[in-house]
């Protein structure tokens, strides 16, 4: 078990101790590593090991930003985890979202036999126009969606529905997700008529 908080901002403090920051992280990446599986926000291991990592470096950079009076050192260090966790998480379905390609069938104009990119969201204003309507939290669900997340806890999180049962969360992150590609799969049609 890790030292006590006040046992490490000590040594944190101390110029002597130059052990100090290397103990503290070997001391604390292995539990934030496992209270954010733990958590099944994300299936993604480096990105887990990537927000205990950022959590950890955060404190030694600020160790006196922590107060003890208003949380334990693991509280501490677990919030500012799993709050690095989301925030990758974010990053990472911004950057897929980016990247989404639909199938050629939607766009008339192209043709199969083209060498061309597949057409991206961007390509079909109406789809464009039923994004930028959805509000924030299910703009963010389809990202995650078009970015391939599968598991339902960031869903969850993003939709506020994370303090549900497992069973509940699941059938609520169902539902809100065929809602949202329910409503692109109707602008995508074809109009019919003159």
């Amino acid at each position: 078990m890790p030292l006590g908080s006040q046992d490490w901002i000590a040594r944190l403090r101390d110029p002597a101790d130059r052990s100090a920051t290397s103990d503290f992280a070997a001391a604390w990446l292995p539990e934030l590593i496992a209270f954010l599986t733990r958590r099944r926000l994300t299936a993604d291991d480096v990105l887990v090991q990537e927000a205990a990592g950022t959590a950890i470096l955060d404190f030694l950079k600020a160790p006196d930003r922590f107060d003890p009076a208003k949380r334990s050192l693991e509280g501490y260090l677990r919030m500012a985890a799993e709050g690095d966790l989301r925030n990758a998480i974010q990053r990472e379905v911004r950057r897929r979202n980016r990247e989404v390609q639909f199938p050629v069938e939607l766009d008339p104009a192209a043709g199969n036999e083209s060498d061309d990119e597949p057409p991206r969201l961007d390509d079909f204003p109406e789809l464009v126009a039923v994004r930028d309507a959805l509000p924030e939290a299910e703009r963010t669900v389809f990202e995650m969606i078009a970015a391939g997340v599968r598991a339902t806890g960031p869903y969850a999180v993003v939709l506020g529905l994370d303090g549900l049962p497992p069973d509940e969360q699941a059938a609520a992150v169902k539902r809100a997700k065929e809602r949202i590609l329910k409503r692109f799969q109707r602008a995508a049609r074809p109009r019919e008529g003159p």
